[in-house]
Formats: structure tokens, C-alpha cells, sequence
């Protein structure tokens, strides 16, 4: 991908014209358009403040290439404590070798394998099924956002995960905070304040932008938005009134909307 290519991207993200950004970086606008179309090269101090201006570092701007960042968890060891069921099992097989010596002494053998035979099939049964553990869910908690990093699955008694990330990915998150392990299947909300502009539809950018505590919620799939609810105000996104349910966040009530990963409305 090209530099003036990458320009254009970026520009275009930021709802810029070529005007704006030619007045932002003191230049004309035929400049801009150069630069776009590969005709002239910007100079560095303004491949600089175009750097700054997009929020990518000088190599993604020139090159396009979105740096990788690494995310380890640390192994969490899996308690070592017996399980219930070997515990069980273990009894079983007690209560089967009484069941069989004490009729055995009295002089009734057949009597006490009929008696042992059931105790012993039970533990037997509670050694050999095996419980699944529980699954769970890494989440990399940032100052604004949190991000799904993936799901730990036990293996040879520790719970370990290594994913690659995008810095695009992760800059919402703001300054990361602290990672947590939550279980697959019961994560609680976590709703944060809304930044439209990194949405990447254009309807939805248009009609958020300009309203207040708007917020959003990353569940395992798609997104969830909630819209402040004002029954004395127009709609907020009437040509999805059909995809809108009504719930109460933080003690005030919203509309709220399911969209995919491509931010296309479900229900």
C-alpha cells in the first residue's frame, strides 16, 4: 500500500476533506492531493505531524503495516485438591471390601460379592468419568475498554494463552489496567462510553456523533449499543426502531441495539 494511498485511508477515517487537512498542516490543498496521488512525497516534518495527527507511527503511515503486539498471559496453575468424585469413589470401595469380608467371616461368600458388587461398580464409575474443566475467558481491561483476548483451556495443569494484536485493536483500550480471567459463559457487561468515529459505519457514526452517554458493550460476538432513551425526542436510529429493546443501564433507560461484526442490526 502506497504512502499517498495510506493518506487518503486515514484522512478519509478521520472525516477529513483535503481542505481541512491542508489547513491543518498549513499547506494547499493541491499539495494534499498530490501527496494522495503519489505525485510528491510529503516532507518529513510533515509526515511528522500527518503521524501525529492519524495516531499511527511513521512506519504504518509510510508502509501501511499494523505492528504487532504481543499479549501473554501468566500461567495460572489448576488446584491441585483432590476432585469429589475420587473422593466418593474411594468410600465406595471401602463400603465394597466390608460388604464382602464381613458376610465372607460369617461363612457367606456368595452373599457378600452380591452385596460388594454394586458398591464396587459405583466406584469404579467415579474413577473412570472425568469432568470437563470449566472454560475460561483471558480479557485485557484498559482505561476505556476491555478486550476479549481468548479462552484458556487446561493443559498439563496450567491455563496458558498467546495471541497476536493489532495495535489498531487495542488502542481503544486506553492505558491497560490489569487482566482478568472470567468464566466462558458467565461474563458480566461491561459497558464503557461510546467513541463513534471508530465505528465503521458510516449511518451509525452520523447519528451518534453528536449525542451524549452513548455507551457500548463487546460481548463474545458483535456489539452492543445503548442509546439514552427520551420519550420526548425523536428516534435516535429510526430506520432500526424494529432492532431497539429497552433496558435499564446504571440506573437510566436506554435503547438498546445488537449489531455483528459487521455492524449490521440482529435481534
Amino acid at each position: 500500500m502506497s504512502l499517498g494511498t495510506n493518506i487518503s485511508r486515514l484522512r478519509a477515517e478521520k472525516r477529513l476533506s483535503q481542505g481541512d487537512l491542508a489547513e491543518v498542516l498549513e499547506v494547499s490543498r493541491q499539495s494534499v492531493s498530490k501527496w494522495e496521488t503519489d505525485s510528491s512525497v510529503p516532507d518529513l516534518d510533515k509526515l511528522i505531524k500527518l503521524s501525529q495527527l492519524f495516531r499511527v507511527t511513521l512506519d504504518e503511515l509510510v508502509t501501511g503495516a499494523e505492528p504487532q503486539l504481543k499479549v501473554e498471559t501468566p500461567p495460572v496453575m489448576v488446584s491441585p485438591s483432590m476432585p469429589g468424585r475420587k473422593i466418593a469413589g474411594i468410600i465406595l470401595f471401602c463400603m465394597a471390601f466390608l460388604a464382602f469380608l464381613i458376610p465372607t467371616v460369617l461363612g457367606g461368600i456368595l452373599v457378600g460379592l452380591i452385596l460388594a458388587v454394586p458398591f464396587l461398580v459405583c466406584g469404579i464409575i467415579c474413577f473412570l468419568v472425568r469432568k470437563r474443566p470449566g472454560l475460561w475467558c483471558a480479557w485485557a481491561v484498559g482505561e476505556r475498554e476491555s478486550l476479549r483476548i481468548g479462552v484458556l483451556e487446561p493443559e498439563n495443569g496450567c491455563l496458558q494463552i498467546r495471541r497476536r494484536f493489532s495495535k489498531r485493536l487495542t488502542d481503544p483500550l486506553g492505558p491497560i489496567l490489569r487482566g482478568e480471567l472470567r468464566p466462558l459463559g458467565e461474563e458480566r457487561e461491561h459497558w464503557e462510553p461510546l467513541r463513534p468515529e471508530l465505528l465503521r459505519s458510516p449511518y451509525l457514526r452520523c447519528r451518534l456523533g453528536g449525542l451524549s452517554d452513548v455507551l457500548t458493550c463487546r460481548p463474545e460476538r458483535g456489539r452492543l449499543i445503548a442509546v439514552p432513551r427520551d420519550d420526548a425526542a425523536p428516534f435516535p436510529l429510526e430506520a432500526m426502531f424494529c432492532f431497539a429493546c429497552s433496558r435499564r443501564l446504571r440506573g437510566r433507560a436506554y435503547w438498546v441495539f445488537r449489531f455483528d461484526d459487521r455492524e449490521w442490526p440482529v435481534f
